[in-house]
């Protein structure tokens, strides 16, 4: 009855043997499963909702519904076909934990959450539709769960996962005092590129603020104050959900309409009407999305360096500070926003009015002798006169049911640093943009952490040594350090960042002496950074809404001014919407890939295409569209660009591809302005290599090897895998205008987390590589940082290819044993795919190459193949068993060849 139950051997596995990613995860193998399934025959309606709630906000996406068809052939609909991986509920208990083929581990769910989806997908799926799945819960099953060997290891049973049940994890993490994110304020009020900052006087983690503020910065908008709590937690980068964006928690005190906030300069006469009408181009759904026009606003940048953070605006050329606080008269809270103009010749008009019927709020101005300017409010519309000195006034909302004690409030009463209101603020003091303070040697006064260095063994092609960042006895902010960018800042120093929106200084990067690395955090609360550069000693981080330059005003080794170099990035509520890598050419310009939507067209101009920004950050355009989800890319010297792209719609199966500028890259899905553009293949530019999933799965940054230090791998191309943790090396061939090439995984282990970027020592060249687990992935470890460094052992890596008619040549980093060196010992098959509107492709037209004739050079480095039969096709699969000195070593290369 349980034979489907073999496809597990991982579940047996205990004590010492599980994997040490496994070890760090919640509730695996070892679970107790018989008092789980006892509580699997009690569960009821609130169980089926719960499990509902959690399918429909990830597992959907994918597996689709009783309505809803699945992305593609490869994904089991639940209520159709037998599970391939058994359908008991531990075999999908299993595959929720370790992931199966193409479907990833679930680690944000606790057991009790699996057993709930278990539920969900027994009653809603398997019980009327799909019988032969529906197993059924008796003594038999029972003494199966007894049988394993694993049965007297227990963890105790999580209680309900009903709302507020527990605190989120994230809830602890130190953020500091702003988080950027998108943000919904309820389901018909979000804020795609927003800002959260915390107003408690003794709490200044945003994570745990119980009084908070949102900001729109696209607008200039303040879009919400509010009190009880931060946010949901519920985001793709928080608890891996797709469907289900952050939302503001707790009780909205003061909430504003979606637009614009400050008027663009106009000329205004007396009854005139004042022009609040967003100028931005709406997108495909209505919505307008993106920056307004930098003449109109602009954000600049967030203050950190004072009492409480400042929002730094620029508004029709006019530097405006804007500073919510939270003020205390009695008893009763008093939300504040004050805003400090520079002088200014003209008049400026900002929108104050809230959404809440009986709103309580109040402005405070300037007295009308004085010589700081005048303002008036009139239908929720604040107007400044000109003004020759900088000029602030205040905003203060508070709870409905004290608006007639705001009636009677002074602004003497305000109390700010304990003293009454003063006219002005300080102005603060700009950045120059010169960023040279992280130029700088000493972060001793950081917040820092010890990571250990293990040093690895020198036993394979490759030596591993590993920066250990799990430890979270060690970690002070509680974070997860998910490393999505490395770039060196000088031999010993590294500045990396993390998706979950830390960036940090690794000093002793090498583990030198054997003293560990110190990791220093700078910054913190960024949106989703998945890529970092360093340039000219300063460090840029591309995060999903801006290009940030982190500026240490006061001395004391931690960023507190973050500098919005550019922020021409178009944001949308969609989990997908990443701006994914950052690297710069020779001329000192930036790149970035803005991700299309997992489903569904191009919302905005900019879904699937890549980015170039100017080198001063000042404008920003598209150079290349028809791209899907590119994870990093690379750009050389000579400024080719590279790019991996990932399966899915229009995308068959994923890509390592060289990008030509203003080419279309085949995602029919993304933004593209042609409108001869069909979805033949003909109008698109073929990559260089169709990566087949099995094989290399989300493969993520190219890279090439430095000229020395790596052997016969000196100059070779390579990329970091990050669906199933390798480190792969590439060999091409161009013809003309053709460029062809295949891959191999080096012969390395897989990392424990999935690898996203890597940058090579400047000295030394070894390659540090850095990884995260965040989606789709079976290398389930949070975070990683490794050194990799080649030893004196051959790998027999692929380092060329060369092709003719009937013939196909390969070339080796070592020698092999030729003489040994059979036909037999070689297969070659070539498929095809179909790119269409389906996600993904399997591989189709199966057909088995044979090899007639194989020589070997005198070197013992290159074979070549006599194949008349080998044809262009877009999967070539090699595999090859190569006789050495040492035994047999088997290497398999897949590319794709489209001219012989």
């Amino acid at each position: 009855m349980f034979k489907s139950l073999a496809l597990h051997p991982i579940l047996i596995l205990i004590g010492s043997v599980l994997l040490p990613a496994l070890a760090q995860a919640e509730e695996f193998a070892i679970f107790d499963h018989e008092r789980a399934t006892e509580e699997l025959k009690r569960f009821g309606d609130a169980e089926f909702e719960s499990g509902k709630a959690l399918y429909q906000k990830v597992c959907a996406v994918c597996h689709g519904d009783l309505q809803k068809p699945a992305i593609n052939d490869t994904v089991r609909r639940f209520h159709e076909v037998p599970l391939e991986n058994g359908s008991t509920p531990l075999d999908i208990y299993g595959t929720l934990t370790y992931g199966y083929k193409t479907m990833a581990p679930q680690p944000w769910m606790d057991a009790r959450q699996k057993y709930e989806v278990i539920h969900y997908i027994r009653e809603e799926f398997f019980k009327e539709h799909n019988p032969s799945q529906y197993v059924t819960l008796d003594d038999d099953y029972t003494q199966f769960l007894w049988s394993r060997p694993d049965a007297s290891l227990r963890f105790p049973w999580p209680e309900s996962t009903a709302p507020d049940a527990a605190p989120s994890p994230h809830s602890e993490v130190d953020n500091g005092p702003a988080l950027f994110g998108h943000f919904e304020v309820n389901p018909s009020h979000y804020v795609p590129k927003g800002l959260i900052i915390s107003l408690d006087p003794e709490n200044r983690n945003v994570s745990s603020s119980q009084h908070n503020a949102l900001y729109d910065l696209d607008t200039g908008r303040l879009a919400a104050f509010w009190q009880g709590g931060p946010v949901t937690w519920t985001d793709i980068v928080y608890d891996g959900q797709h469907s289900q964006n952050a939302r503001v928690k707790g009780e909205v005190i003061f909430e504003s309409p979606m637009g614009i906030a400050w008027t663009k300069k106009q000329e205004v006469t007396p009854g005139k009407h004042i022009d609040f009408r967003d100028p931005r181009e709406q997108g495909l759904d209505g919505r307008s999305y993106g920056p307004l026009p930098k003449d109109h606003l602009r954000y600049k940048g967030l203050f950190l360096n004072g009492d409480q953070p400042a929002i730094h605006f620029e508004v029709n050329g006019i530097d405006v500070i804007d500073k919510p606080w939270l003020a205390r008269v009695g008893e009763i809270d008093y939300y504040v926003r004050s805003i400090t103009v520079a002088p200014h010749e003209h008049e400026m008009y900002l929108r104050l009015q809230g959404k809440i019927e009986a709103i309580a709020t109040k402005t405070f101005f300037g007295s009308s002798g004085d010589l700081l300017g005048r303002g008036n409010i009139n239908d929720g519309i604040a107007r400044l006169s000109p003004a020759d000195k900088p000029l602030t006034f205040h905003f203060v909302a508070t709870h409905p049911k004290n608006i007639e004690q705001l009636g009677a409030l002074e602004r003497e009463d305000l109390l700010y640093e304990g003293q009454p209101l003063a006219q002005n603020f300080p102005w603060p003091e700009l950045p120059d943009g010169s960023g040279t303070s992280y130029l700088r040697k000493d972060y001793s006064q950081a917040v820092s952490m010890e990571a250990d260095y293990q040093k690895g063994e020198a036993t394979g092609a490759f030596k591993v040594d590993t920066i250990q960042l799990a430890q979270t006895s060690k970690n002070p902010w509680k974070t997860r350090i998910r490393l999505s960018g490395i770039d060196f800042i000088d031999e010993d120093t590294a500045a990396l960042c993390s998706w979950s929106g830390d960036v940090f200084i690794a000093e002793n990067i090498q583990g030198k002496d054997g003293q560990p690395v110190i990791l220093s955090r700078i910054g913190a609360g960024l949106h989703q950074p998945l890529g970092l550069v360093v340039r000219d000693g300063e460090i840029f981080v591309g995060c999903r809404g801006q290009i940030m330059r982190p500026h240490d005003l006061d001395g004391d080794a931690v960023a507190d001014y973050y500098e919005a170099f550019n922020t021409d990035h178009v944001v949308t509520m969609h989990f997908h919407d990443f701006s994914a890598g950052l690297d710069t050419d020779q001329h000192g310009n930036f790149y970035y890939a803005k991700c299309s939507q997992h489903w569904g067209s191009a919302v905005h101009k900019r879904h699937g295409t890549l980015i170039r920004v100017s080198a001063d950050g000042s404008s920003s355009e598209i150079i290349a569209t028809g791209l899907r989800s590119n994870n990093g890319m690379f750009v050389e010297d000579d400024e080719t660009i590279w790019l991996t792209d990932q399966e899915g719609f229009w995308n068959p199966q994923n890509k390592i591809l060289r990008v030509k500028l203003g080419g279309f890259h085949g995602n029919m899905l993304a933004w593209h302005d042609n409108t001869q553009i069909s979805a033949s293949d003909d109008d698109m530019e073929e990559p260089m290599i169709w990566a087949q999933k099995s094989f290399s799965n989300s493969p993520s940054e190219v890279f090439r090897f430095p000229a020395e230090g790596w052997g016969n791998l000196n100059s070779k191309l390579g990329y970091f895998g990050y669906g199933r943790g390798h480190l792969m090396i590439i060999a091409n061939e161009e013809k003309g205008d053709v460029l062809q090439g295949f891959t191999q995984r080096l012969d390395l282990p897989p990392f424990p987390t999935g690898i996203m970027r890597g940058e090579f020592h400047p000295s030394d060249h070894s390659l540090f590589a850095c990884g995260l687990f965040g989606w789709g992935s079976n290398r389930t470890e949070w975070g990683g940082l490794f050194r990799i460094t080649p030893t004196e052992h051959p790998s027999y890596s692929l380092t060329g290819i060369e092709t003719a008619p009937g013939k196909l040549s390969f070339t080796l980093s070592d020698a092999i044993e030729g003489s040994e060196l059979k036909p037999a010992d070689i297969t070659l098959t070539t498929y095809s795919i179909e790119r269409s509107a389906r996600y993904g492709s399997k591989l189709k037209d199966e057909n088995p190459i044979a090899i007639e004739t194989l020589e070997v050079s005198e070197d013992g480095q290159t074979i070549t193949l006599g194949v008349p039969d080998l044809a262009p096709a877009r999967i070539v699969i090699l595999r090859a068993e190569l006789p050495t000195g040492s035994g047999v070593q088997v290497r398999e290369f897949q590319g794709s060849l489209y001219e012989l």
